[in-house]
């Protein structure tokens, strides 16, 4: 019988040992895809970089008169009706040159991606491991903003508040967005639901004030928009759409949204598609000389 148990314990122990390697390579999986993500990282910030330099060095010295707008004294109107008569002011600030802004936001999608793949590697792999890249929702912010400033400066929307305005919608749309899905896999569920609305709405709005601002402009008072602002439009909504509906599959985790590493790759890969078309279209429509 002890023999027996020594042929037994001896027949157990391969099978331990047999074991050992298949933890080893599932352990082994979230470093591969650290890997890719590191390589992601680094081609689109060497390729955003390469995109802002071409813009500036190949773009025409288009510029768009940035104005503000105050309250003043009508000195005529004011003696004539013998009271005070304020009006709306407007002053021209200075002039920007659009292949300046459509690199600004090159520029900043590749330092977001160049830090990720640098300084804030470990952190920004941590927060891929957590389900929430808040890196990547900054990024999309800032980013977003200064793509919604250059449609803003081409649909004629030049005033500074109005820009300031679009800015802090994009940026606020982005955050509220994170947010959402930070509080999502918390106990704040019911206020997840508020924020993801909030969210949407900032995130669509400033579009669809672009949009309906042009079109009602040329349909009340005859007013024209390019050919190439229509794709612009079109492109931009169909963009975001997508963006809407993966962070609504990674909100209820459904399919392969429910891998961060997945849902990583895929706003990288649209955050890349909206910026990289949008700055060509701008090129080919106002910037090629």
């Amino acid at each position: 019988m002890v023999k027996q148990k020594k042929t037994t314990r001896a027949k157990e122990t391969p099978e331990k040992a047999s074991a050992t390697p298949v933890a080893s390579v599932s352990k082994a999986a979230k470093p591969d895809q650290n890997k890719v993500l590191l390589t992601w990282n680094r081609l689109l910030a060497l390729v955003f970089a390469v995109q802002a330099v071409l813009v500036v060095v190949l773009g025409n010295s288009f510029a768009v008169p940035i104005t503000t707008q105050y309250l003043a004294v009508d000195t005529l109107a004011s003696e004539a009706n013998g009271h005070q008569v304020l009006v709306t002011a407007t002053r021209h600030v200075f002039d920007v040159r659009l292949s300046y802004v459509v690199a600004i936001f090159l520029v900043l999608f590749a330092v977001s991606h160049f830090l990720m793949a640098t300084f804030y590697r470990k952190r920004y792999e941590a927060q891929v491991r957590s389900g929430v890249t808040g890196s990547r929702w900054i990024t999309l912010g800032l980013g977003g903003a200064g793509m919604v400033v250059a449609v803003s400066l081409l649909s004629g929307i030049t005033t500074r508040d109005a820009l300031l305005f679009s800015v802090a919608l994009a940026l606020g749309g982005a955050i509220a967005t994170a947010a959402t899905l930070r509080l999502k896999q918390g106990p704040a569920r019911p206020l997840s639901h508020w924020l993801c609305g909030l969210a949407t709405i900032m995130s669509v709005l400033p579009w669809l004030v672009l949009a309906s601002g042009s079109l009602m402009g040329m349909a009340w008072f005859g007013g024209t928009i390019p050919g190439y602002l229509y794709v612009i439009y079109a492109s931009a909504l169909l963009l975001l759409s997508a963006l809407i509906l993966g962070t609504h599959f990674r909100m209820l985790g459904r399919g392969s949204w429910a891998d961060s590493y997945y849902t990583e790759k895929a706003y990288m890969a649209l955050g890349f598609v909206a910026a990289t078309l949008l700055t060509w279209q701008i090129f080919v429509g106002v910037l090629y000389s």
